[in-house]
């Protein structure tokens, strides 16, 4: 099973450096609430019958990938909405309170469990009010020592940049680290640019692997 897999493979490591979306929970959970509510929104200040569009935004992410910047420009084009709309969809996606998001339906429980004994720690990438959302529903302050929210409006501390890593070893004085994440473009190379191994890890592999 990849959850004892990766078990075995963290249990020469003192501590722990996790990415968030993707690898400890399905981003997904975030995403599909915050695109029906902005269908339902958009629908209502529209009057016009925007049924499929929470769909359209989830499988055009999908497809697009997780770094593809301009999901809702496509959206509005494909729908034939005015430009101004964007800034609504933004906004009801950055204020999206995350309400399919669980602990449970996560591998914080069952991850942290396993690992009770090591320093934990989370670094991930994204816009601050989303990523601090899925913090607070994850609960994962109570598992972790320490959370570095690399927001896109300062560049030079997004992963694959090494600042995170820098944060906490001058805030905890690391030893014996290793990066977890489901990413080699992004997390691979932020743990290439720390000088700290890597593994790989997805969420949706395990989520595949116990749905078979």
């Amino acid at each position: 099973m990849l959850i004892k897999k990766l078990a075995h493979q963290l249990g020469k490591y003192d501590d722990i450096i996790f990415d968030l979306d993707n690898t400890l929970f399905d981003q997904s959970d975030y995403d599909i609430g915050a695109f029906k509510e902005i269908e339902k929104k958009l629908s209502e200040i529209t009057q016009l019958p925007l049924k499929g569009l929470a769909i359209f935004l989830h499988t055009h992410k999908l497809k697009m990938g997780v770094l593809y910047p301009y999901l809702f420009n496509d959206a509005i084009a494909a729908y034939e909405l005015p430009n101004h709309y964007l800034s609504i969809m933004l906004n009801t996606y950055y204020r999206h309170d995350g309400k399919y998001i669980s602990k449970k339906a996560s591998l914080i429980p069952t991850l942290f469990e396993i690992l009770d004994e090591k320093r934990l720690f989370v670094v991930t990438n994204g816009q601050k009010n989303v990523q601090q959302t899925k913090i607070d529903r994850l609960q994962l302050n109570n598992y972790v020592c320490d959370i570095v929210l690399c927001d896109p409006k300062s560049p030079e501390r997004l992963k694959p940049n090494r600042y995170a890593f820098d944060l906490l070893n001058k805030r905890h004085k690391l030893n014996s680290v290793v990066m977890v994440g489901d990413t080699t473009e992004t997390d691979g190379l932020f743990a290439k640019n720390a000088k700290i191994p890597f593994i790989h890890f997805s969420y949706k592999d395990y989520l595949h692997e116990n749905t078979k």
